[in-house]
């Protein structure tokens, strides 16, 4: 139970945060506000010792998976010191294990804000780095919720996303047998029925019998990119779009903003990307904002471009965006030496890639053993170009691993480019990061690797 004394000085404490912005001040000058608003010398020392047993019960919530328990601790200790060592990133932590456990978009966004927050102290805390690249592996796992957008108040509530989802998927089932069985009925009496084909006419018979009424619409909209003040590196952004797209299916309706764009180094290196988007209304006023991460796979040249995609999804009108704007905030590009040198690799069957010409340039390469799975896994980053009029939007392949002699040793399917990804254009092409589990125990077997492609899609 709490030091009701402490209690007593943590609620002054609150009530001073709620008439200033913390983070303008100094620790110091932080602690005077709090003196010349009535709290003693001894008071702040009671505070310090306080907030270091915050901080000690936060580690261990967090050494034991317990994200929520964390939580409680860390904000009692930022009410003590708004900065404090580590504080921001030990809440990216918190907020992390939260997400894993119950996916919850809000604390998806808390992770990317203070591991933000924690870059924007110390550029090179690799322990802030991690984070978002947990947080990235963790958002790419099946049946992950997409970002939501946040709820307006515009003259009328927005409409909820259904919460009795598993009796409406027991009326759904039902609805779909009944009709089964009358499918089945007519079916059968205009076969037997003397005078009939056995070809049923689908004209004006609706595509989807069964299913839901559905209905979309989507419209470009209007989209540009700034520097913030903390850049840290080079770059720029190149064929930024926007588009908001409106669905409508059983009478719920849905709508989803998509900003797509790539980052093009002005400098060689690797390295991560902090920024911001912002969703604006007509009068240039940020309706909200969420934060953007991304990183920039080893071996990247200057010239180079990295896909960007943004996604917020949500239920009801959307709100009054007029214009989505990218910031950069902080770009922390090391130079580094590439162990290899760029390197073509060889793409067959040629039948299959005669429309794109596409070509894959290895940039970077490590193959790595690990004991717990007793596998050898490939790190590696792709240049991918083609040369077709189209998009590629789908590129399904095999990636062939050889020996010293020449001969496959290992096959593993490998989507180059998946639903997630950037279409591959003539104009922009791009690079990736992949990581492959090999079916092989030595890296020494491998000399050599290359692509089969297997499917290729517009």
């Amino acid at each position: 139970m709490q030091d009701p004394q402490i209690k007593s000085l943590l609620d002054q404490l609150k009530q001073m945060q709620n008439r200033i912005e913390e983070e303008s001040f100094s620790q110091e000058e932080y602690k005077e506000l709090g003196l010349s608003m009535g709290l003693s010398y001894t008071d702040w020392d009671k505070l310090e010792s306080a907030y270091a047993n915050f901080l000690s019960r936060a580690k261990g919530y967090i050494d034991h998976y317990l994200g929520e328990e964390a939580l409680a601790e860390l904000k009692q200790a930022r009410l003590i010191r708004p900065q404090g060592e580590d504080l921001a990133l030990l809440m990216a932590q918190a907020h992390l294990i939260c997400f894993e456990e119950k996916g919850n978009s809000s604390d998806q966004k808390a992770v990317k804000l203070w591991a933000q927050r924690q870059l924007q102290l110390n550029p090179e805390d690799q322990r802030a780095m991690q984070l978002l690249v947990q947080l990235k592996e963790e958002e790419e796992r099946p049946f992950r919720a997409q970002n939501a957008a946040p709820s307006f108040d515009l003259g009328q509530p927005s409409p909820s996303r259904p919460k009795n989802s598993q009796s409406k998927g027991k009326k759904t089932t039902n609805v779909f047998v009944a009709l089964f069985i009358i499918i089945i009925a007519v079916f059968a009496y205009l076969v037997l029925t003397p005078g009939y084909s056995s070809e049923i006419d689908r004209e004006g018979v609706p595509e989807v019998l069964a299913g839901e009424t559905y209905s979309g619409s989507s419209r470009s909209m209007a989209s540009r990119w700034e520097k913030g003040s903390m850049i840290a590196g080079d770059g720029e952004i190149v064929g930024l779009s926007a588009e908001l797209e409106m669905i409508s299916r059983a009478g719920e309706k849905e709508f989803s903003y998509r900003l797509n764009g790539y980052f093009k180094l002005l400098s060689s290196g690797s390295g991560s990307v902090v920024a911001w988007v912002h969703y604006l209304d007509q009068n240039g006023e940020e309706l909200w904002s969420s934060p953007l991460t991304f990183d920039i796979p080893k071996g990247a040249k200057m010239g180079d471009y990295v896909a960007i995609q943004e996604l917020h999804q949500s239920y009801g009108d959307p709100p009054p965006v007029a214009e989505i704007l990218l910031e950069l905030e902080l770009v922390n590009i090391k130079e580094t030496a590439s162990p290899m040198l760029p390197k073509s690799l060889k793409v067959f069957p040629e039948k299959l890639n005669q429309k794109y010409f596409f070509k894959a340039e290895a940039m970077a390469s490590e193959l790595s053993y690990n004991q717990f799975s007793n596998s050898v896994y490939h790190h590696f980053g792709l240049r991918l170009k083609q040369s077709g009029s189209r998009p590629i939007k789908k590129l399904k392949a095999n990636i062939i691993y050889i020996d010293g002699s020449g001969q496959p040793i290992d096959k593993q399917e490998l989507l180059l480019i998946g639903p997630k990804d950037s279409p591959l254009s003539n104009r922009y092409p791009y690079i990736k990061a992949y990581q492959v589990k090999t079916g092989l125990r030595s890296a020494q077997e491998v000399v050599d690797y290359q692509i089969e492609l297997l499917e290729i899609e517009e």
